[in-house]
C-alpha cells in the first residue's frame, strides 16, 4: 500500500472516529436525560397523588371521622373521581389497586387484577420505589407507593416502548449525521494531504537513491517557498556533501584495511589472555562468595580491595560501594583492629582475635576475626575473615547456666525436704499448744485444778495477752510455709514425659504463689504490689499435660509481665494482671494479660526466637519465651500467641487440647 493510500485511509478512520465519538456521547447524554426526566415525571405525579391521599386522611382525622367507614369510603370515592378527572393532564397512567390486586382506578376497568401477581408481591414487599412490571399484559415502567392505612397501592406508569421512543428517533438522526460528517471530514483531509504527501514522496525517492549510491538519480529540489521546499533544498545539499565524503572514504578504506588485519591478530591474542585472566578471577571470586563467612581483602593502606557476597548481605553495602574505601569506613567495627592488621602484614604472621563483641540492630553479637597476610609476587595486604559465633557463645553460656540451674534446683529440692521436718515439728507443736491452752478440755481442767488456777482466770489471761491469736498466727505462717515448700517441690520435680489430667485453674494459682514468693535481690519489682484479676470459667475439664512444664510456662509469662510493668511509667494506673480460663470446643484456653507498656511491632514479630531479648546484657538470656513456645507447641500440640500494642498492654493466649489421643503418633 502506497503512502498516499495509507494517508487517505488514516484520514477516513480519523474522521469516522471523531464523528462516532461525538455521536456516541450525544446519544448517551440524551438517553440518560430522557430516562431521568421520565422517571422524575412519574415520581412527581405519584408524589402529588400520595399528597392528596394524605390531605384527605388528615381532614378525616381532624374531624374525628377517620374511624367511620361510611365517610372513609366516601373520601376514597371522591379521590378516585379527582384522579380520573386529572388523568388527561398526566404524563403517565395512574392506577389504584387494593392490596389484593383488585383495580380501584384503571383505564381497563373490566379487569379485576390488571397487575401481574409477581409484580404485585414485589411492590408490596418494597412498599415504594420503581420497577418494570406487566400491567394488562403489557410491559410498563412504574413508580409505586403502598398505602396500607387505606389498603391502596398507587402506580404511576408509562409504556416501556414509549419511554425509549425519543432515544430511538435520535439514534436514526445521529446515524445520518455520523455518515455525513465522516465523508465530509475525509474529503477535507484528502485535500489537505495532497500538498504534504507529494513532497514527502519526492524526498523518499531521493533518500532511496542516496542509499543505493545512485547519485545521478537524485531528483532536483522544487521551487516551493514553504518549509517543505526548504527541506528539499537542504536534502539536496546534504546529498552532494555525502557524495564527496563517500568518495574520500573509499580512498582511505584501502589503506586502513591492511592495518586492520595486523591489529586483528594482536587483539585476538589480547582477548584470549584477558579471558583466561577473567576465568581465574571469576573462579577465585566464586570461592570467596560461596564462603558463609565475611571475607574482606585490604591493601597496605588498609583500603578494601575485595568484598565478598556474605559481606554485602550482612552489611547491606555492595562490593562496588565498599571497594577503595578505608576498611574502618566500610565496616566501622574493624577500626579498633587496624593495629592488628598492620602488625600481621608487617610480621607476615596470621593474627586471631576471638569473641569480639559488637552491636547490630540494637542486638549484641560476637565474632571471631582472622587476619591472614598476603604472600608472594610482592603483594602487600591482608585477607580478613569474620565468623559470627554469637549462637555458639550463647549455647556455651546456656550450657553453663543449665548446669547451674540444675544444681540450684537440686539444692532447692534438698533444702525443701530438710525444711519440711522442722516445719512439721513447728506445726505439730502449735497444734499441741492450742489444745493444751484450751480450758474446755477435761485434761486441761484437771491440770488447772491441781495447779490452783481457775479455768476462767486462764481464759482471761489468754484473752488479755492475745496468746490465742499469736498461736494461730504461728500456725497460719507455718501452713503458708508448707504450701510454698510443696509448690517448690512440685515445680522442681523433673518431667518424665508422662501426661495426666491437670486442673489448669490450680496450675494458674500455684504459678501465682510461686511468682509471689520469688525472692531475688537482682529483681527490681515486687510481685505482691500487682493487682491480680481471676476470670475462670466454671466446668473447664482437666487437660492432659505435664503439669510442671505448664507451670514453668505460666511462671515465665508472669515474671515477664511483672518486670515489664515495674520498668514502665504506669502513671495513675495500678499494675494489673488478668488471668482467664475458658473452654473452646476441644481446647482449653488460658489468657494472661497485663496493662503494661506493650511490645513494639519489631520485637513482637521476633519474641519467640531463641536468644532474642530486649533486656540489658546479663539480665536475660532470650530463651524463656522460646522454651515456652517449644513446650506448648511441640510437647503439648497446642498454640501460643501474643497480641500487643505499645501503651495498650500485652496479652498471651495459650490453647491446649483436651483430648488425650491428639498426642498419639
Amino acid at each position: 500500500m502506497t503512502l498516499r493510500s495509507r494517508v487517505r485511509l488514516a484520514g477516513l478512520a480519523l474522521a469516522a472516529a471523531i464523528a462516532l465519538a461525538t455521536t456516541a456521547a450525544a446519544v448517551l447524554t440524551i438517553d440518560s436525560l430522557a430516562l431521568d426526566l421520565n422517571h422524575r415525571l412519574l415520581a412527581s405525579e405519584l408524589t402529588a397523588c400520595v399528597r392528596q391521599v394524605d390531605q384527605a386522611r388528615a381532614v378525616l382525622e381532624a374531624t374525628g371521622l377517620a374511624g367511620v367507614r361510611e365517610y372513609v369510603e366516601r373520601a376514597k370515592a371522591d379521590l378516585v373521581a379527582e384522579f380520573r378527572a386529572e388523568a388527561p393532564t398526566r404524563f403517565g397512567q395512574l392506577t389504584v389497586l387494593t392490596l389484593e390486586g383488585r383495580a380501584v382506578l384503571h383505564d381497563a376497568s373490566d379487569r379485576q387484577a390488571p397487575l401481574a401477581p409477581g409484580c404485585l408481591e414485589k411492590m408490596l414487599a418494597d412498599a415504594q420505589g420503581s420497577q418494570e412490571c406487566l400491567l394488562d399484559g403489557r410491559r410498563r415502567v412504574a413508580h409505586f407507593r403502598a398505602l396500607p392505612q387505606w389498603g391502596w397501592l398507587l402506580l404511576a406508569s408509562v409504556d416501556h416502548d414509549e419511554m425509549y421512543a425519543t432515544r430511538n428517533a435520535f439514534l436514526v438522526r445521529a446515524g445520518g449525521i455520523f455518515l455525513a460528517a465522516s465523508l465530509l471530514g475525509w474529503l477535507v483531509f484528502v485535500r489537505l494531504s495532497r500538498s504534504v504527501v507529494g513532497p514527502v514522496l519526492r524526498l523518499s525517492a531521493a533518500a532511496r537513491a542516496v542509499g543505493e549510491g545512485r547519485w545521478d538519480s537524485v531528483p532536483p529540489p522544487s521551487a516551493r517557498s514553504d518549509e517543505l521546499g526548504h527541506l528539499e533544498r537542504s536534502f539536496a545539499d546534504m546529498a552532494a556533501s555525502l557524495r564527496d565524503a563517500t568518495r574520500e572514504l573509499e580512498e582511505r578504506a584501502g589503506s586502513l584495511h591492511a592495518a586492520n588485519e595486523r591489529l586483528s591478530a594482536e587483539v585476538a591474542e589480547r582477548v584470549r589472555a584477558q579471558r583466561e585472566l577473567q576465568k581465574a578471577r571469576d573462579a577465585f571470586g566464586a570461592i570467596l562468595d560461596s564462603m558463609p563467612s565475611v571475607v574482606i581483602g585490604v591493601d597496605r593502606q588498609c583500603r578494601v580491595t575485595h568484598w565478598n557476597r556474605t559481606a554485602a548481605e550482612t552489611t547491606g553495602i555492595t562490593a562496588a560501594q565498599a571497594v577503595s574505601l578505608p576498611v574502618d569506613q566500610a565496616l566501622p567495627r574493624l577500626g579498633r583492629h587496624l593495629d592488628a592488621m598492620r602488625a600481621a602484614m608487617t610480621e607476615g604472621r596470621p593474627r586471631r582475635l576471638d569473641k569480639q563483641g559488637f552491636r547490630q540492630d540494637n542486638q549484641p553479637f560476637q565474632e571471631d576475626i582472622l587476619i591472614f597476610p598476603l604472600r608472594g609476587d610482592g603483594a602487600v595486604g591482608a585477607v580478613i575473615r569474620l565468623d559470627d559465633v554469637t549462637a555458639r557463645v550463647r549455647m556455651e553460656e546456656l550450657m553453663v547456666q543449665t548446669e547451674k540451674m540444675m544444681s540450684v534446683g537440686g539444692l532447692a529440692a534438698g533444702m525443701a525436704h530438710e525444711l519440711n521436718n522442722p516445719l512439721a515439728g513447728v506445726l505439730t507443736g502449735t497444734q499441741n499448744l492450742q489444745r493444751r491452752l484450751d480450758p474446755g478440755l477435761e485434761m486441761n481442767r484437771e491440770a488447772l485444778a491441781r495447779a490452783g488456777c481457775p479455768p476462767e482466770g486462764l481464759r482471761a489471761y489468754l484473752d488479755l495477752r492475745k496468746v490465742d491469736k499469736i498461736v494461730e498466727s504461728i500456725r497460719e505462717a507455718g501452713q503458708r510455709a508448707a504450701e510454698i515448700i510443696r509448690n517448690m517441690l512440685d515445680f522442681s520435680r523433673g518431667s518424665a514425659g508422662s501426661r495426666r489430667p491437670v486442673d489448669l485453674a490450680g496450675a494458674l494459682d500455684r504459678s501465682l504463689v510461686l511468682a509471689g514468693n520469688e525472692y531475688d535481690l537482682t529483681k527490681s519489682y515486687d510481685f505482691k504490689k500487682i493487682r491480680i484479676v481471676r476470670d475462670y470459667e466454671p466446668g473447664v475439664p482437666p487437660a492432659p499435660c505435664v503439669g510442671s512444664e505448664i507451670e514453668q510456662v505460666l511462671l515465665n509469662l508472669l515474671r515477664n509481665s511483672a518486670q515489664a510493668m515495674s520498668a514502665a511509667d504506669m502513671g495513675d494506673r495500678p499494675p494489673t494482671l488478668t488471668l482467664r480460663l475458658r473452654r473452646e470446643a476441644e481446647h482449653a484456653v488460658i489468657e494472661l494479660g497485663d496493662n503494661g507498656p506493650g511490645i513494639p511491632e519489631a520485637a513482637r514479630r521476633r519474641i519467640f526466637e531463641p536468644f532474642f531479648t530486649t533486656k540489658a546484657p546479663g539480665v536475660g538470656t532470650g530463651l524463656g519465651l522460646s522454651v515456652s513456645y517449644f513446650i506448648i507447641t511441640e510437647n503439648h500440640r497446642g498454640t501460643i500467641e501474643v497480641h500487643s500494642e505499645p501503651g495498650q498492654g500485652t496479652l498471651f493466649r495459650i490453647r491446649l487440647p483436651l483430648r488425650p489421643e491428639i498426642y498419639e503418633p
